[in-house]
């Protein structure tokens, strides 16, 4: 499987050495299936990977996949699919994951005090339905991002052919294709980037204004992970009522960006994914795109926990950890 070899690289490339430290994370379905089989593979001790149910599939299909994968890897013996909690305990490493997710006061309680938690993702993806941070620092657990724009990994570049493969998805062949591109932070900046190759017709701004051409426009794409404010839709000074109006054909992609959910939806604007994220979150995640960034993602995040977890486990101080790791460009601090 081209997976394996995926991981294996990645493994090498970030020189990642789980060696005597207990891994807790998720067993889950599509290419998040992947995590506990790098951990294992990176030689921890144990790695509990913790199932449940979900729209994307059952826990006993979920555990019969990853257990008939870690078999054909020779390290079965190292990876336990689980259905509660009651391992974490002993982790060192416990990722921020949606089946060990909420990792809520209770849970925290139950860490080992040099547990580390790796976020698996940038600082500014961070929700506090997820992880109680104030309990985390109150118990000095440590809690730490990943740089996705790292140059080992380079998970952002992925935005590029994510956009792409949304607009192909909905009928929009990109190529002289009218396009906007709706954002002010290095997402939107690494789309552009991506998709001016393809048509001279892209633009890219910070706000929308009633100068615009919509009528024009093949697609709107939003992408903005910094800014809290509406971007469509009222209360902003463009609504989709007005988009719509102007041009009831055009294709609204939501990457990420607070909009009017709404009002997008009373519009009967064609707007893809289906279902639209609020702030904070993703509509469209990279997995869309393949396997890898899914997998150089968590292999950093891997890595990032496995640095901190040694470092707690040789008492060295929350402060000192810190410092360390601001200079390592792969992680974040929270």
């Amino acid at each position: 499987m081209r997976e394996i070899r995926l991981i294996k690289e990645a493994i090498l490339k970030l020189n990642l050495d789980l060696e005597g430290l207990t891994v807790f994370t998720e067993a889950a379905s599509g290419h998040y299936k992947w995590t506990p089989i790098i951990a294992a593979l990176a030689g921890s001790r144990k790695v509990y990977a913790i199932a449940k149910d979900s729209k994307y599939g059952k826990r006993a299909g979920i555990k019969k996949e990853i257990d008939r994968i870690a078999l054909r890897l020779n390290c079965a013996n190292k990876l336990k699919i689980v259905y509660d909690k009651k391992d974490i305990p002993k982790a060192d490493i416990i990722t921020n994951l949606g089946h060990v997710r909420p990792i809520n006061k209770t849970t925290v309680a139950k860490l080992k005090p040099t547990a580390v938690i790796p976020l698996m993702r940038e600082t500014w993806e961070f929700r506090s339905t997820d992880l109680n941070l104030t309990e985390c620092r109150r118990r000095n657990i440590l809690v730490i991002g990943t740089n996705e724009n790292n140059k080992k990994i380079k998970i952002l570049d992925y935005l590029g052919p994510l956009s792409l493969k949304l607009l192909l998805s909905q009928g929009i062949e990109l190529i002289n294709s009218y396009i906007l591109i709706l954002g002010d932070d290095i997402f939107s900046d690494k789309i552009k980037k991506y998709l001016i190759p393809f048509s001279k017709k892209i633009i890219h701004v910070r706000n929308l204004n009633e100068n615009m051409h919509f009528r024009e426009l093949d697609a709107i794409i939003i992408s903005e992970r910094t800014r809290k404010e509406c971007l469509i839709g009222l209360p902003a000074e463009i609504t989709f009522k007005h988009i719509s109006k102007c041009n009831p054909h055009i294709t609204i992609i939501h990457i990420c960006g607070n909009i009017n959910t709404r009002e997008l939806l009373d519009s009967h604007l064609n707007h893809y994914p289906e279902s639209i994220s609020p702030v904070g979150f993703m509509s469209a995640n990279l997995d869309f795109v393949g396997p890898k960034p899914v997998i150089d993602l968590h292999t950093a995040g891997l890595k990032v926990g496995e640095i901190a977890a040694r470092m707690r486990l040789k008492n060295i101080s929350i402060n000192k950890i810190k410092k360390k790791l601001s200079k390592i460009c792969l992680a974040q601090i929270m």
